[in-house]
């Protein structure tokens, strides 16, 4: 699909220029945390809200935190790749 292309192509961009490699890691980390956090939230709000709440707003919560879940995840995958292209640019070595 076009919409995949178009982003595979700007993530290869992203993880050749170095530069702009290092923002993404830390802006990356920052929104792999945050989501994390709200995802963990929104599951004590549902776990929290199971006895007192409508089922609407539980199913809201449920289906909130598994969405921020889900993209928690694919930052994370991104980070991955992201540290591994840095480590390779600097011979190897931890940075």
């Amino acid at each position: 699909m076009k919409l995949f292309n178009e982003a595979d192509e700007q993530f290869t961009e992203l993880a050749t220029d170095a530069s702009r490699r290092r923002i993404a890691i830390t802006s990356r980390t920052q929104a792999r945390n945050s989501l994390f956090w709200t995802a963990i939230f929104l599951f004590a709000i549902a776990i929290i809200g199971l006895g007192h709440t409508s089922e609407a707003t539980f199913l809201f919560s449920l289906v909130g935190a598994s969405f921020m879940t889900c993209l928690s995840f694919k930052f994370e995958s991104d980070l991955r790749l992201l540290k591994i292209v840095e480590r390779l640019q600097n011979g190897g070595s931890k940075s």
